[in-house]
């Protein structure tokens, strides 16, 4: 997991929680099969708990630990901050993006959280939405030169041909994934799956993954399929598109279920897959339920003037 997490303070409630038990730690750790060292550190702030420890303590003290924890996240003003901003970029609502930017400040500021995050963040994301604006107004090399120099404000010598060579944050996997989109919309395909599957191989991807790393994976999934439509290989863009609706599916992620089903109905009207009619459907049907109209009827015209296929019934 790519959060940091205040340990101290979630030590010291889960010793709160347990001394309103009446339980000693050697009565916990031998009840829930640990080693009484590891709760020891866990109380004191000193370890990341495992997620098993956390299901234990869960059963043994009747309480979500799973949810408990994940409220003594640094960062989840950011992390919401971007499911909002993903939202929008979506959905193409730009006019609101600079209004959630506001709302993210006034939001930090009053919580008093801001002392936690590191400065550098606070322009790793002015550079994001500055590079997010110039993007969608056809600036492509000037939004990705504003994210790899948003990049190398944590690694100052970062170099996008030599990418796989460094470690990253949560926060600069997610600059990289804006890296490739550029690139792939520059039409440097090649370089841009080459990055998307690396982010897949840092990625958890697993059951007990959380939703930031899930919509990672889903992305770069999003990525690669649609670099394979710009390079004509529509057998490996259905493949990606296809693994990326697995995911969206078993994890409940609906953010890019509607871009990956589109992906995929072009890849099977290539590849002169019948099912491709339905597919379509089933993208228009996403969009749908989320009752945002302007993006239903654009997504409409898109299909029926670049696809020649209307659904203006359906």
């Amino acid at each position: 997991m790519f959060e940091s997490y205040d340990l101290n303070q979630f030590g010291k409630k889960m010793k709160a929680i347990r001394n309103s038990l009446g339980y000693s730690q050697s009565f916990v750790a031998e009840s829930i099969g640990i080693n009484v060292d590891t709760l020891r550190k866990l109380e004191n702030g000193y370890t990341i708990p495992r997620y098993d420890t956390l299901a234990h303590l869960s059963q043994f003290y009747k309480t979500d630990i799973h949810k408990l924890f994940n409220t003594y996240n640094k960062n989840k003003f950011i992390f919401e901050f971007y499911d909002k901003l993903d939202f929008l970029m979506l959905r193409g609502k730009f006019n609101d993006i600079k209004k959630i930017h506001e709302d993210f400040m006034t939001s930090l500021n009053t919580s008093n959280q801001i002392d936690l995050i590191n400065p550098l963040i606070f322009n790793q994301i002015d550079g994001l939405l500055y590079a997010t604006s110039v993007r969608y107004q056809g600036h492509i090399e000037l939004a990705l030169e504003t994210i790899l120099n948003s990049i190398k404000l944590t690694i100052p010598d970062f170099d996008i041909a030599n990418f796989a060579s460094f470690r990253y944050t949560s926060f600069e996997i997610r600059l990289l994934l804006v890296a490739a989109t550029c690139l792939g919309d520059l039409r440097q395909c090649e370089q841009s799956i080459q990055i998307s599957e690396y982010i897949l191989t840092i990625i958890d991807s697993t059951l007990y993954s959380d939703k930031i790393e899930d919509l990672y994976v889903i992305k770069s999934l999003s990525h690669i399929s649609y670099n394979y439509h710009r390079l004509d290989k529509h057998d490996k863009a259905l493949e990606y598109a296809q693994k990326g609706i697995g995911i969206s599916l078993t994890k409940g992620h609906f953010d890019l279920l509607h871009f990956l089903f589109l992906r995929k109905a072009v890849a099977e009207m290539e590849l002169q897959i019948d099912s491709y009619v339905e597919t379509f459907k089933k993208c228009l049907y996403v969009i749908k339920i989320t009752d945002d109209d302007v993006h239903y009827n654009h997504m409409l015209e898109l299909i029926k003037n670049k696809y020649e296929l209307d659904f203006s019934n359906l």
